[in-house]
């Protein structure tokens, strides 16, 4: 299959070696272009742009920072959509509004090509693996062109609607992240001010009611004081703003979501937006005086 793949950062880098390593014909490009030559030495070939990557491609991955760059590479003057040729399937893995994603889809389905919505979930060490969460909206013939694809990213694939399904299945995943990474650091300062090693707490909590990915992750990082990030804090408020805008669509009232976005501001006024989700944990600290983990 003749590929392309844009953005080529934490996520992007490593799903687009991944297409190489399966034996597929793939174009890149990526707005810093040193960040092409982890790719291109696997056998990619770089593009000057976006639309010059679309011509060497049938189907076109883009996997992007922001809401802004997603709007510019599929709907700008040499968008993706607004130049796709008939027949093309352009992909975007990217966390964006379902508004935004029925918008590409109508530019592309002008121009007789179609377009999927299809977040991911899973990380840096996800993509890596090949054991991304992919979750799909669009055109079921669409869906199963570039299934095989997909396939080669992640485990879990399915598609769950029409186009922006996709989308409104991510920020339902987002919402949960972030509330549980707020429970999860609120939970270890409970803990640690009693005397409870997060450590130690961990065999229990895997099979408990009180299990969930996000606790299981926090305690690991939480136990080694480990704010790497995975996905850094900074992108958390985007996604929340996204959520925030369905709920008003919706007309409904997120209460967790406002006392967790609290602490997301907090962190990030303190100088935390590159470190890991898990660092929302350090406004707690300050506030408790406890240090978790230590």
């Amino acid at each position: 299959m003749r590929v392309g793949f844009i953005g080529l950062g934490r996520m992007g880098l490593p799903m687009s070696q991944q297409v190489v390593r399966a034996g597929h014909d793939v174009t890149v490009h990526n707005r810093t272009r040193a960040k092409e030559i982890g790719v291109v030495q696997l056998g990619a070939r770089a593009a000057e742009s976006p639309l010059d990557v679309s011509r060497h491609a049938d189907v076109v991955l883009a996997c992007l920072p922001t809401l802004e760059a997603t709007s510019e590479v599929f709907l700008g003057a040499h968008g993706l959509a607004t130049n796709a040729r008939p027949g093309m399937v352009l992909v975007d893995h990217s966390t964006i509004a379902p508004a935004l994603a029925r918008e590409i889809s109508a530019a592309a389905a002008a121009r007789h090509a179609a377009f999927l919505d299809a977040p991911v979930s899973g990380g840096p060490a996800g993509a890596e693996s090949a054991q991304l969460t992919i979750m799909v909206g669009g055109d079921p013939e669409a869906f199963e062109r570039v299934r095989p694809l997909f396939e080669i990213l992640g485990g879990n694939v399915r598609r769950v609607g029409d186009v922006g399904a996709g989308s409104v299945a991510k920020l339902v995943n987002q919402l949960l992240t972030f509330v549980n990474a707020n429970a999860a650091a609120e939970a270890m300062c409970l803990a640690s001010s009693a005397g409870a090693s997060p450590g130690d707490l961990l065999p229990i909590l895997k099979t408990a009611w009180g299990q969930s990915a996000m606790v299981e992750r926090a305690i690991e990082k939480y136990a080694g004081r480990d704010f790497k990030a995975g996905a850094p804090l900074r992108l958390f408020e985007k996604d929340l703003g996204l959520i925030r805008d369905m709920a008003a669509e919706a007309g409904l009232s997120l209460p967790l979501v406002d006392a967790a976005e609290s602490r997301l501001r907090e962190a990030l006024s303190m100088g935390l937006s590159e470190e890991d989700l898990v660092a929302v944990l350090r406004p707690y600290e300050r506030d408790s005086g406890i240090l978790v983990g230590d």
